[in-house]
């Protein structure tokens, strides 16, 4: 494993590993990424995100609990700010998987919100929450990437990530506990692009 310079206290857990669409010809080429969290429940955290494109020959870490930051982090509340998304309950809320289409394309939900990436895990950017709607907003919960009067509506998905499903058409659908989203068919759009900015208050 490279890059991964874990410290005392953040020993590897529970994971959860989630596979790409196997290369034609060469299944040991195949990307699979692993969600981990730390090996202490009785102080639980997401510790990183690691990828393999070897099958598992070796694998490199992505991300790093609170180090690795998203693009486009809350500023209410630092739930949804960096790739520690699990908080408290990785013993609990970890779901990830990648897009069959494409590997660079892979999505992974925790306790309080989900995030995904579309350049293969070299950034990544929140793509729901579970916060309820403010009274302005219909398409998802208010966030901002850059100031409060800049913001991003991301979709309402309910606590506590278990399981992804990703379809042919890209359009992501969380699992049992995670399926309340309001807008379930703007997901795709939301998911695999950069969220559309608007100002504060737009509908």
């Amino acid at each position: 494993m490279t890059g991964a310079n874990l410290t005392a206290g953040q020993e590897l857990g529970r994971m959860q590993l989630a596979a790409g669409t196997p290369v034609p010809g060469d299944p040991a080429q195949t990307v699979v990424y692993v969600q981990a969290g730390n090996m202490n429940e009785a102080s639980s955290r997401q510790a990183a995100t690691f990828k393999t494109t070897s099958s598992g020959a070796s694998y490199a870490m992505l991300a790093k609990d609170t180090d690795t930051k998203v693009t486009n982090p809350t500023f209410q509340h630092n739930d949804c700010s960096n790739m520690n998304i699990a908080h408290g309950q990785a013993w609990y809320n970890l779901a990830i998987a990648v897009d069959p289409a494409d590997s660079n394309h892979a999505i992974q939900g925790g306790n309080l919100c989900a995030v995904r990436t579309i350049d293969g895990g070299t950034t990544w950017q929140a793509v729901a929450d579970w916060l309820p709607l403010p009274a302005s907003a219909h398409s998802g919960s208010l966030k901002a990437t850059r100031t409060p009067t800049f913001s991003v509506y991301l979709p309402y998905v309910h606590a506590d990530w278990h399981a992804i499903t990703v379809g042919r058409t890209a359009a992501c659908t969380p699992g049992p506990t995670a399926g309340s989203s309001r807008r379930a068919p703007s997901l795709r759009a939301l998911w695999w692009t950069p969220p559309t900015c608007r100002s504060a208050g737009a509908r």
